[in-house]
């Protein structure tokens, strides 16, 4: 049977009280954590690259209070610089940082529970590194309104909390991409461009001809064909007169 922090702490109560064995102790990740700080204990912790930090002091989880605000003593000793970003944003203390007790008096046999004394002018921890923090929440739920420190925090609440909702937003969403897609209109394949320099300068000359000479209804190109007034678009795309553009193109071609 796993015993909880409580039940741990009360078998080391003796005769002659409870010595507070529990510090502050820096993980190779950068969090800060509280553990055992005996001499055997801490070898152990240090053969793992745990850093141990004494200056923060020592105190005893002999209540739940204790275990609900293991990093409250250091807080009280300064320690809040102590803290990486990324700890401060998994555990959301950036979103309402606690508030420390001012009788600056650790968890001991002399001192078990804060009396509402401890809590007169009691102030938020600051944490300097916030300034410099970016991303930064609270992640509403987008079910129940729900404050979540991470994006990741807020994705797994849904999850679980709001398994169905969520699925039906997923089978929504499908639904629109899907008929998004039978929507759209296939896209139409561009013609090749065609080199149409000598048909659009004959064509210049055709208009110049029928301008000079107004009476006459059409004029004969070298095509072949019948150029006739505002014609241009129409004539230009003849085969007959693209056929004779090309011939023209390839003689006057470098050779």
């Amino acid at each position: 049977m796993t015993m909880t922090i409580d039940q741990e702490a009360m078998q080391r109560i003796a005769p002659g009280g409870i010595k507070p064995p529990y510090g502050y102790y820096r993980q190779p990740n950068g969090w800060i954590k509280p553990a055992v700080t005996t001499a055997l204990e801490e070898l152990s912790y240090r053969r793992e690259g745990w850093v141990p930090l004494p200056q923060y002091g020592k105190f005893d989880m002999v209540t739940g209070y204790a275990a609900d605000h293991p990093l409250e003593l250091l807080f009280m000793n300064g320690g809040a610089k102590e803290l990486c970003e990324e700890q401060i944003r998994q555990q959301g203390l950036y979103m309402k940082p606690p508030v420390i007790p001012v009788c600056h008096q650790a968890l001991t046999q002399f001192h078990r529970r804060h009396t509402p004394s401890c809590w007169v002018g009691a102030k938020p921890v600051e944490f300097p590194q916030i300034a410099h923090m970016t991303n930064l929440g609270p992640f509403e739920c987008r079910f129940c309104g729900v404050a979540k420190p991470t994006l990741e925090a807020r994705s797994q609440h849904e999850g679980v909390m709001h398994k169905e909702e969520k699925g039906d937003i997923r089978t929504g969403e499908s639904l629109a991409e899907g008929l998004a897609k039978a929507l759209k209109p296939e896209p139409v394949a561009t013609p090749a461009p065609v080199d149409t320099t000598p048909l659009l300068r004959r064509i210049a000359e055709l208009e110049a001809e029928l301008e000079a000479k107004p009476e006459k209804r059409f004029v004969r190109c070298d095509c072949g064909g019948s150029y006739k007034p505002g014609g241009s678009n129409f004539h230009q795309r003849g085969t007959t007169h693209r056929e004779w553009a090309s011939k023209q193109e390839a003689l006057s071609a470098p050779r």
